[in-house]
Formats: C-alpha cells, sequence, structure tokens
C-alpha cells in the first residue's frame, strides 16, 4: 500500500514539474521588464494599474511602477489593504475610472476580470487602447487550469486587438 501512494505521488511530482518547465504560472517577471522597457522609452508616460493581480510585478521592480497607486510614490511598493487605500477591487465603475483618467499604459490582471469581464476590452478600444502586449499564465489545479494569471499592458492610441 505505502509503495502504491509513493508510486502515485512521484508520478504527480513529476507531472507538475513538467507542467513547470513547459509552462508559466505568473507572468510577473516577463511583465514587470516589459514595464520596466516601457517606462525607459517613455519616462514621462503615465502608467497605471487595474487589479490586484497586477501588483505581482511590484518584487520585480526597484520601486512603485504605477501612478494611480499613492500617485506614483516610489513607496510603498505593495498594496496596502485599507479601508481607505487605493481599491484594487475589479468592478465597472473602477474600470470606467481607469479609462477615464486617460494614462497611457494600464497594466490589468485577467484573473479579476475573469467572471467579471463586463466587455473590458470592447470598453478598453471605445476609449483609445489597444492590447500592446499580454503575458499569459495559469494556476494549475490536478492539471486542469482553475486560475487565468495573465497580465495584459493596454496602451493609450493603439489597435490592436481591437479589431482595426
Amino acid at each position: 500500500m505505502v509503495i502504491a501512494v509513493c508510486l502515485l505521488q512521484a508520478f504527480e511530482t513529476l507531472r507538475s514539474g513538467v507542467w513547470d518547465i513547459e509552462n508559466v504560472y505568473s507572468p510577473s517577471s516577463a511583465a514587470a521588464k516589459a514595464l520596466e522597457v516601457y517606462r525607459r522609452q517613455y519616462p514621462r508616460a503615465q502608467v497605471a494599474a487595474f487589479g490586484f493581480k497586477a501588483f505581482e510585478v511590484q518584487p520585480w521592480m526597484p520601486q512603485n511602477p504605477f501612478d494611480n497607486y499613492h500617485d506614483g510614490a516610489p513607496r510603498p511598493s505593495y498594496i496596502v489593504w485599507l479601508p481607505k487605500s487605493w481599491s484594487p477591487r475589479v468592478n465597472q465603475s473602477n474600470w470606467q475610472r481607469s479609462l477615464k483618467e486617460r494614462p497611457d499604459l494600464i497594466l490589468a490582471s485577467a484573473i479579476d476580470l475573469g467572471g467579471r469581464r463586463y466587455d473590458l476590452l470592447p470598453q478598453a478600444c471605445t476609449a483609445g487602447y489597444g492590447v500592446r502586449q499580454a503575458f499569459p499564465g495559469a494556476m494549475i489545479w490536478r492539471g486542469v487550469a482553475i486560475e487565468d494569471q495573465t497580465l495584459t499592458m493596454f496602451e493609450r492610441g493603439r489597435t490592436n486587438g481591437c479589431g482595426g
């Protein structure tokens, strides 16, 4: 019986390891690198975060890269979960506010959009944004992707992803 359990565990460990080699769980490192490149190209650009998973880039960056979080102050570079703090909540009004503020770039987390998507891409397109770059990732449980971890950069003035 013990041998059967050990073999089962070994199989699952091997399967998980192969998945980790071939897939991305968190795209935060790649998104942080792209965000740094963007900041170097456009040092005066306004960059906004939408959704709490956008903050996964923070450990890879020297300071807070988001202008809509604590007015762009370099610290704190993590979410402060206080009632009067910046809201990472994903809802229609926060998305509309992000678009109306007209930042040059919005880093949005797809996990937050899933199930509550509200057709955000068409709204972004209507507001003059397109997809600059998407960074796919997924949380896997028992071999099935259960949570979309994708981070998407929406850039003002782009048409990518907008059908034109």
